[in-house]
């Protein structure tokens, strides 16, 4: 089956929108169409068709038109008036510094079949075969899953799927290579990552242009701008705004994006929303912001006498005095290490920090909140350069006492807070898989949600699909790294 070229390797945008005379825009015998799809990105109400044909501005005539054309398609779920299977699935992954989580996603940025493999402290130390052995079993266990549900096949023992996409724990140049210093074998910068993550996966995914890599914290502020600018609150903006995600855990990251208010013709903002990646694609990379030794002198002569003194680590790139190596899963284990907790720095550190986190005791506390403070200080020079209406924080470390530490900072460097930023974390359910859901929400803003007539048109439809079933599976499983 043919397939739309559309490879790309997320760190390259420009994001095209759909201007006057563009091919894309509708014509007046779908416009009804147009609206009704458009009226679906970002919708959290539960609607009846009628309530969907008012949202959108058109005809209940109209409203029944679209519904007999793509509802048989299951593009239109009937029911609950909301994108079904059938305007595809996005197989999406995400992978942290000893974690991977991967699921399927539907148009509705609805999560499916979630599932997360066993943390592994070694595997970004290990070669890019062993990382990708990890990552195209779990993924293949997801599509597994995906099959046996009855809910998910546009026909039965079918998945109808948009490609895939993958969100990384560090940079990709535009050109698609991995930079930074979070994969500690130089051969993961020798071959681009679409082009590794084809060859691991196989089967239909062995054309490039099925598969997306983007920087994990990119990932992550993809899906929360998609969430703020579905806000009805978000409407009523009379103006663009900046918004931030900063990952904090074993890597410490940022992803910055801009939101533009939303159009006259009811345009949802994030289709003509911007990442800010930077020249080359390295945009964000705030773990390796140096940290004086004043400020740790200052922390430190503060503590309680049972925490042991916060002290510079080795950042991933190697080098001491950056923020990464302070406030990093790594740098806490070991001074909880140090203060007498039971953490072994050599192992998985999720299991063994879990505890301690979940209930942290006035120590615990105390220690994140430190580095909540030196983020603080961190996040001082980019809000004052970008003035950002909000800063969410994802990853391991999005805790209430880390939100407490930056508010500390906040009160001390005015200036750097002038602005009244507000500061933010997503719930536990949302956080796990946030990087997940936005890698697929991209690849869908790019696919489907700038081109309706994709879905409404039958033969384009097919040609984008990807079917995957029962058979094409079991020939992924054969494939050997």
């Amino acid at each position: 089956m043919p397939h739309m070229r559309a490879s790309m390797a997320f760190g390259c945008y420009p994001l095209a929108v759909v201007r006057p005379g563009d091919s894309r825009r509708p014509s007046r015998s779908n416009a009804a169409d147009y609206r009704i799809l458009a009226s679906l990105i970002g919708c959290h109400e539960t609607l009846s068709l009628t309530g969907l044909a008012a949202r959108a501005g058109v005809s209940r005539r109209s409203m029944t038109t679209t519904a007999s054309q793509l509802a048989p398609r299951r593009i239109l779920e009937k029911a609950t008036a909301r994108f079904g299977p059938g305007a595809g699935l996005v197989l999406a992954a995400g992978v942290g510094t000893e974690n991977i989580r991967a699921a399927l996603v539907d148009a509705n940025g609805v999560l499916h079949c979630e599932q997360e493999a066993p943390p592994d402290r070694a595997q970004l130390s290990e070669s890019p075969e062993y990382l990708l052995r990890r990552l195209r079993k779990l993924t293949l266990s997801v599509l597994g899953q995906g099959l046996a549900s009855e809910s998910l096949a546009g026909t039965p023992g079918k998945i109808p799927l948009l490609g895939a996409a993958v969100a990384w724990p560090g940079p990709i140049q535009r050109d698609g290579y991995a930079r930074g210093a979070a994969f500690s074998d130089p051969e993961w910068q020798t071959v681009p990552l679409v082009q590794r993550l084809s060859a691991a996966l196989g089967g239909p995914f062995a054309d490039r242009s099925l598969v997306d890599s983007i920087n994990g914290a990119n990932a992550a502020v993809a899906s929360i701008a998609f969430d703020r600018a579905s806000l009805d609150e978000s409407r009523r903006r009379r103006h663009s705004e900046i918004v931030m995600a900063v990952r904090i855990g074993g890597i410490v990251g940022a992803g910055t994006i801009r939101i533009p208010r939303w159009s006259p013709d009811g345009q949802h903002p994030f289709l003509r929303s911007q990442l800010l990646v930077g020249t080359n694609g390295h945009a964000g990379e705030l773990g390796h912001f140096p940290i004086g030794e004043s400020a740790v002198k200052l922390i430190n002569a503060h503590s309680p006498p049972r925490l042991a003194p916060l002290t510079s680590r080795e950042c991933s790139c190697g080098r001491r005095g950056h923020l990464e190596g302070l406030i990093g899963a790594v740098g806490l284990a070991r001074r909880l290490a140090q203060s007498g907790y039971p953490v072994d720095v050599t192992r998985a550190l999720g299991p063994q920090l879990d505890p301690l986190l979940q209930n942290p005791d006035e120590t615990v506390g105390r220690a994140l909140h430190d580095l909540g403070r030196l983020l603080g200080q961190a996040l001082a020079s980019p809000i004052l350069m970008l003035d950002p209406a909000n800063i969410t924080l994802t990853g391991y470390f999005a805790r209430p006492e880390i939100i407490a530490g930056i508010r500390g900072e906040q009160a001390l460097l005015s200036s750097g807070f002038s602005t009244s930023v507000e500061i933010d974390q997503l719930t536990a359910d949302q956080n796990s898989f946030v990087e997940v859901r936005g890698a697929a929400l991209l690849r869908f803003r790019r696919l489907i949600y700038r081109d309706f007539g994709a879905l409404t048109d039958q033969a384009r439809w097919e040609q984008l699909l990807t079917i995957v079933d029962r058979k094409e599976l079991e020939a992924m499983h054969s494939n050997e790294i």
